[in-house]
């Protein structure tokens, strides 16, 4: 998950949730392919290290087939050929310059309430008819596609739903031994692990987003236009909360303070751009 100033993350995430199950055979499958399955450590470009990967990449292509017919299902794409054109063609630019060029991407602008993209397993990209809207440049509209191209180059989706099936693993044997502090303290345990995971996640994407838009003649400076007024937009919509700890996406201004720093514009960056502002 990439923007998420509209509509709801949560909503998105339970139906690939979904989606993957509808391809794999049941839960107990599931939860023994990924205790026991063959899991193999591959060497990312995208993250710099090795990461445990549990699907090769034809499994991963069927789950993003099945979790993308699910997608577009519910929120099917724009019927503006024009527009579909463009966002296909910097998308295409832009995945051309990525760290993963093992997969075929497919970009396409979907009828999804408020200002939203996602990215699933496979090279999907979809982003909300209104964000598009409210992108300016070509370059703003880089920056979220880069964005969740980065994602799946470090395939962060794939890694998320292998999470939430060890999620389920430890709660299932919480529950089993009867023991209820342990199953609270599991519960809170993986509450925080997801939240700083996620966020770890977003922060990385950003990195990645800088380094392909520039390989790809992007100007990366639109990432911080595009974040200013996004992020004027959540101040004014809702009020901030003093810590974020247990949030699964970092709010916009630490997005954006890393980003200058990657720009090399870390003096107008700092401290205060970390602040939680409280709404007047």
């Amino acid at each position: 998950m990439g923007v998420r100033i509209g509509g709801s993350s949560r909503e998105i995430w339970k139906l690939l949730m979904r989606g993957l199950n509808l391809f794999c055979s049941g839960s107990i499958f599931c939860l023994s392919v990924l205790m026991y399955g063959c899991a193999v450590s591959e060497y990312s470009l995208a993250t710099k290290r090795s990461d445990i990967i549990l699907y090769p990449v034809e499994k991963e292509l069927q789950i993003g087939d099945k979790l993308a017919k699910a997608f577009l299902k519910k929120f099917p794409p724009v019927e503006d050929l024009f527009i579909q054109d463009r966002i296909n063609s910097i998308g295409k630019r832009v995945a051309a310059a990525s760290d993963r060029t093992d997969i075929s991407y497919k970009f396409k602008v979907v009828e999804f309430p408020g200002k939203n993209a996602v990215s699933l397993p496979g090279g999907y990209v979809f982003i909300s008819r209104e964000l598009v809207d409210f992108c300016r440049t070509d370059d703003e509209l880089a920056s979220v596609l880069a964005h969740e191209v980065g994602h799946i180059a470090a395939k962060h989706s794939l890694k998320r739903l292998q999470a939430s099936y060890t999620a389920m693993a430890l709660s299932l044997g919480a529950a089993a031994s009867g023991n209820k502090d342990l199953e609270r303290a599991i519960g809170l345990g993986l509450n925080s692990l997801f939240s700083a995971y996620s966020q770890e996640d977003e922060f990385l994407a950003d990195k990645l987003a800088v380094v392909y838009m520039r390989r790809a003649g992007f100007n990366p400076e639109a990432m911080l236009s595009l974040f200013k007024r996004l992020d004027q937009e959540e101040r004014y919509h809702s009020p901030r909360r003093p810590v974020p700890y247990f949030r699964t996406h970092p709010y916009l201004t630490q997005r954006v303070a890393r980003i200058r720093e990657l720009l090399g514009d870390s003096a107008y960056g700092g401290f205060l751009d970390y602040i939680n502002r409280q709404r007047d």
